[in-house]
This record gives structure tokens, C-alpha cells and sequence, in this order.
């Protein structure tokens, strides 16, 4: 099956890294700049954007404050949950800043398990808190973007397997599936990414 043309992925990879230093070491202004440039253009919006990094505490009150306020402003920004577990038991959570959480259409949990091999061929579905199933970053794009709720995605503590319709690494490639984040923060990029 080949991967979906309306998906696309804004990476931070080798070029955006070389250029700005380890992910680390960045300030909070370069999110919102990109979800603002995602976002200028209404007819060629994303109809969600998932930010695979987490901002599990505050950082800078103005960037803060900034990173929340682009957040809102698309309303369709779904963000991670950490999830720390000690056999079996949970020992934290870790999840975006309460400004940024109440911004964020949803979140959802990022945790993934790498085969021995380092291959990622499976994921968690939901996890289970307590007396509540935290869904998976995966699921909650999922589900608002089909508008389904497909609860074989969704199980508390059941891993599915991931279909891949094609190599590491060739999802840049096929559909022309994304771009450098880089490109989208530099401007080099059309608002509409093809």
C-alpha cells in the first residue's frame, strides 16, 4: 500500500540540525514560527500538526507564552505525553506545560519500543493510568483526522505492528511525503507544502 499523498512530515533532519545545532540548544521561537507559516495560507493548511517533541516544562515566559499562543491559534496541533515506567509500574508522566496542554487539541503518548535489531515494528496502544487509558500520539492523530475511533489501535497495554509501505528513510521521497524543517523555518518553502 503506498503511504498516504495528504500525509506530510516537517523534519528536523541533518540539514536542520546542521544549521541551527542539537535540538537541544534551541530556543522555543522556532515551533511557533513554523506552525504560524504552516498555518498563513487557509486553504492550504494542515488539517492537523503533530509535534513529536516534547515541552514538558517552562522554559522562557515570552517563548512559553508564544509557543502556546501559535498552539491555539491553529487549534489543531496535537503534542506528546512521556510516560516513565518501572516494571510494569508507572513512575511519572511527563506531559506539556499547562498553558501549552490547554492550547493543544490533544495529546496523546509517544513511547515506543525498538526491536533488538534497533527497528521500530510495533507500537503501544493506550496505556493505562490508573483508572484511565492514555491514547497513543499515533492514535490521537488517528482518530482527528478520520474522524474514527478504531479502538484496535486504542487497547489498554496491546501493541499492534506497523505496516511499512516502503524502506527507512524513503517517506521524504514517495508522494514527496515532507521537507527539512529548515526549508518551512527559513521560508524556502511554499506555505503549501507539495
Amino acid at each position: 500500500e503506498n503511504p498516504n499523498p495528504n500525509i506530510k512530515v516537517v523534519g528536523i533532519d541533518e540539514d536542520t540540525l546542521d544549521e541551527y545545532g542539537p535540538f537541544s540548544t534551541w530556543g522555543r521561537e522556532k515551533i511557533p514560527n513554523v506552525i504560524d507559516r504552516l498555518m498563513a495560507d487557509e486553504e492550504n493548511a494542515p488539517a492537523l500538526i503533530g509535534i513529536d517533541v516534547g515541552f514538558y516544562n517552562k522554559r522562557d515566559e515570552t517563548e512559553d507564552k508564544r509557543l502556546a499562543d501559535s498552539v491555539a491559534r491553529a487549534g489543531n496541533v496535537i503534542l506528546p505525553v512521556n510516560v516513565f515506567a518501572d516494571e510494569e509500574v508507572i513512575t511519572e508522566i511527563e506531559e506539556p506545560y499547562d498553558t501549552l496542554k490547554e492550547a493543544a487539541l490533544a495529546t496523546g503518548h509517544n513511547n515506543l519500543y525498538l526491536d533488538n535489531d534497533g527497528t521500530l515494528r510495533h507500537a503501544l496502544g493506550g496505556i493505562v493510568c490508573g483508572e484511565d487509558n492514555l491514547p497513543s500520539f499515533s492514535y490521537e492523530l488517528y482518530k482527528h483526522y478520520t474522524g474514527k475511533t478504531d479502538e484496535r489501535f486504542n487497547l489498554p497495554d496491546d501493541i499492534f505492528y506497523i505496516t511499512y509501505s516502503g524502506k527507512a528513510g524513503t517517506y521524504y521521497e514517495s508522494v514527496n511525503g515532507g521537507c527539512s524543517f529548515k526549508d518551512i523555518y527559513e521560508g524556502k518553502r511554499s506555505d503549501k507544502i507539495e
